[in-house]
């Protein structure tokens, strides 16, 4: 498999995790990918008005 290399600079690409998904980054010259949000197999529940 080959490493995912930035497109800016060249260097190896590493998958970082934020409250808006995941994307990949750079360390090097700071270059990151816009943020994909992955589905779960177990979504969270629902809240009902009433649970509260």
């Amino acid at each position: 498999m080959n490493p995912a290399l930035c497109p800016r600079c060249g260097e190896m690409l590493r998958v970082f995790e934020a409250e808006l998904g995941v994307y990949l980054g750079c360390e090097e010259c700071l270059w990151m990918s816009e943020p994909e949000r992955l589905q779960t197999r177990n979504p969270p529940a629902q809240e009902e008005p009433g649970d509260f």
